[in-house]
């Protein structure tokens, strides 16, 4: 009797040592995910002090295009990219009727060209060039932005990144008169390293390379949350010309106004 007790008692040890040992093991799991999922969230943030949206409205059905598109592809090595500006590229449809098709215009694109023309009094062309919700001719004489000055303080964005998932928080500066109103989140999901090569119009037999390309964009009404503006929204590579590399640029406007408040952009 007394052999089978002390055989119970160590078959009892041997269970409770191993329920214990998985017991561990499902905790480090949780531990590990809980970790992972922290790490592959990632929080993109701008100053106050303005950060510049560089739009360039270009086309692969214009000759004067490719030299304006190499110049916004140099941005890719700048230090002040995303921290002082952010660029985007508008491909417009109104080229396509010279007998190519560019791949990546939208009318939407063309149309917000447009809008500017009619709020801001900037004439609709390509390449051109609005930074800052301004136009900006800089370009053509060969200057650099280095010298540019934004001296507007109008808030923080920020922007939470988890998967395909976005969280937006806009913090207006109290005494910036983009403090007061609703607000409107632009996204626009950006194309890295396409190579075209082009089969008519003005650009016939020549392999263009894009960058910062808009591929995919939305918009959504920010939600009032204390002195913040907030919103949510997804994006899906999946769905957009593949590309090696994939950024983000997020602004902030007034709704129905062009010109954008504040910006912030990243790579994927």
């Amino acid at each position: 009797m007394f052999d089978g007790i002390i055989y119970r008692t160590v078959g009892e040890t041997q269970r409770l040592l191993s329920f214990t040992l998985i017991s561990i093991s499902l905790v480090l799991s949780v531990f590990a995910i809980s970790a992972n999922a922290e790490a592959s969230a990632k929080t993109i943030q701008s100053t106050a002090k303005q950060v510049a949206l560089i739009e360039l409205y270009t086309s692969e059905g214009c000759s004067s295009c490719p030299p304006a598109d190499k110049w916004l592809t140099s941005l890719k090595s700048s230090p002040d990219l995303w921290t002082q500006w952010v660029p985007v590229a508008f491909h417009v449809d109104y080229w396509n009727y010279l007998g190519w098709d560019d791949a990546f215009a939208k009318p939407a694109f063309s149309n917000r060209q447009r809008l500017y023309n009619r709020q801001q009094s900037i004439s609709t062309y390509t390449p051109g060039f609005i930074v800052d919700g301004r136009e900006w001719r800089g370009w053509f004489r060969g200057k650099s932005l280095e010298g540019a000055k934004f001296s507007d303080e109008p808030g923080v964005l920020k922007a939470t990144i988890e998967g395909e998932q976005v969280s937006v928080e806009f913090s207006p500066k109290t005494l910036s008169g983009s403090s007061s109103g609703q607000k409107e989140i632009h996204w626009a999901l950006l194309g890295f390293d396409y190579k075209r090569p082009i089969r008519g119009g003005e650009n016939r037999g020549r392999q263009l390379v894009h960058d910062f390309v808009v591929v995919d964009q939305g918009r959504l009404s920010g939600v009032a949350n204390g002195d913040k503006w907030t919103g949510n929204f997804a994006y899906q590579t999946a769905a957009v010309p593949v590309a090696k590399q994939y950024g983000i640029a997020i602004w902030v406007s007034e709704p129905g106004r062009v010109k954008p408040i504040q910006a912030v952009g990243d790579w994927l």
